[in-house]
Formats: structure tokens, C-alpha cells, sequence
């Protein structure tokens, strides 16, 4: 996963790791890193809180006009960046909503493989969320497909929800949806999500 997002194309872009009190060699890996790309990585640890309050903690550290969520078993494209930076100067979007791979540990269950995933035909064009609402219909909710405007997390109320195990990246989504305007979904498959057999 780090070595996905430190062998960008393009470099301008800063790297917050926040390890949620892991109890396995994570912050083994992290100390190594941050060795060897001091000026590159800012990593924080905390209390365990679960997903929505690990994304909040890094939002609140983050410095960038934008956001990008990367879950430490996926990685990314090397031209993740530079990709999304042409379609953030062209388009000035409040959202960019990526396409990506699906990478399988052992074989698909049966969900995965009988799911159509992917089933979109909203590619590279800006589209008004008042006009089009069934874009909500169209794209999955997770965290990661979105890069999303920093100034967005200012407002509390469109953080992630706290402490809560299940599906936190859904109700932080449809909350998004009903606070911007201009969204790009790119076809561009620029994330690797990563399936284990469980």
C-alpha cells in the first residue's frame, strides 16, 4: 500500500498514516517508513475507534485542497495522482468518483461473482447532483472511490460517523451527495481493492 502511493507519477500531495491501535507489526512497518521518507509521511497513533473515527482523525490532520482515502490491504495505481490532479484543474469538481480493480486473495464467493460491479455510464463529464439524482443509485459508497474538496470537512456534520463498526463510508456518502454540486466519475480504474476469502 505505501509503496503504491510513494511511487506516484507525480509527488505534490502529502501523506497522513494513522494507525488505529493496531495490535499486529503495523506500526513496525510505519516506523520504517517514516526512516526512510521523513519528509514525505506524517503518522499518528491513537485509541482504536474504528474506521469513521480513524478517517476523521486524518482529516483533521490534512493540509491539501483535497482528500483521498487508500484502506491499508489496497494499493494504487502509479498514475493514481497525476490523473485526478487533470481532472481537478480542468473541472474544479466537489467530488471525483474513480473506478477500480478488483483484486481476489482466493476465489470469488458467490456474491462477487454473480454482482455486477462497476455498472456505470456517467464517465468524465460533470454532472449536477440536483438534476441527476439517480447518480446516488449508480456509484457504491466506499470511502476510497472519492476525492473529495478538503473545505467540505469544516462543516462537523460531514465527518464520518464515530465508533461504528458497520458500513460507515454509507452514511457519510449520502450526507456528501446532499452538500455538493458538481461531481466527475472517471473511468479510470486507479484503485486496487483487495478481497480476502472472509
Amino acid at each position: 500500500c505505501l509503496d503504491s502511493i510513494l511511487n506516484q507519477t507525480i509527488n505534490n500531495f502529502e501523506i497522513i498514516i494513522v494507525n488505529d491501535g493496531s495490535k499486529d507489526n503495523s506500526q513496525g512497518i510505519i516506523d520504517k517508513y517514516i526512516q526512510i521518507y521523513p519528509d514525505s509521511i506524517k503518522a499518528y497513533i491513537k485509541e482504536n475507534g474504528g474506521p469513521g473515527d480513524t478517517r476523521n482523525f486524518g482529516i483533521k490532520k490534512s493540509n491539501g485542497r483535497y482528500l483521498a482515502f487508500v484502506d491499508s490491504d489496497d494499493f494504487i495505481e502509479p498514475e493514481y495522482f497525476s490523473i485526478i490532479k487533470s481532472i481537478l484543474d480542468e473541472h474544479c469538481p466537489d467530488m471525483v468518483v474513480i473506478n477500480y480493480n478488483r483484486i481476489y486473495s482466493k476465489n470469488q464467493n458467490l456474491f462477487e461473482r454473480l454482482y455486477k460491479f462497476n455498472n456505470w455510464d456517467i464517465f468524465n463529464k460533470p454532472i449536477d447532483i440536483s438534476s441527476n439524482p439517480e447518480v446516488i443509485c449508480k456509484i457504491e459508497v466506499a470511502a476510497w472511490l472519492r476525492i473529495l474538496k478538503r473545505e467540505m470537512f469544516n462543516n462537523d456534520d460531514l465527518l464520518f460517523i464515530k465508533h461504528i463498526k458497520g458500513p460507515e463510508d454509507l452514511e457519510a456518502s449520502l450526507k456528501w451527495y446532499i452538500n455538493i454540486n458538481k461531481i466527475i466519475v472517471t473511468n479510470n480504474k486507479l484503485y486496487n481493492y483487495y478481497i480476502t476469502s472472509n
